[in-house]
């Protein structure tokens, strides 16, 4: 037996689940998230595990849901720039001699 506690997926979760893409397997993959979860303050759950959020009732997981994750590494193609202002000559003043 495992020393970490061991979460219920409800079926509801399990299907949440594969919506969001955790596959086949989706029940066991939501129960090992919910061991490595951390605690969280949210409005859709209360545990977190790198971009999910899980709502926890006692050991049974209950839901779960996708946060909206930061796009740091979206290319975008770069706008036109404006071309440069045109080069102004310094006008040189008469030197005294």
């Amino acid at each position: 037996m495992s020393e970490f506690r061991q979460y219920e997926v409800t079926p509801q979760a399990a299907v949440q689940g594969r919506d969001l893409g955790l596959g086949e397997f989706a029940a066991s993959r939501i129960a090992r998230m919910a061991r490595r979860s951390a605690p969280v303050t949210h409005k859709l759950g209360n545990r977190r595990f790198e971009e999910f959020v899980l709502k926890l009732d006692g050991s049974s997981v209950v839901a779960i849901a996708r946060l909206q994750p930061l796009r740091r590494h979206v290319r975008r193609s770069p706008e036109p720039t404006p071309p440069p202002p045109p080069v102004r000559k310094r006008l040189s003043l008469p030197q005294k001699k």
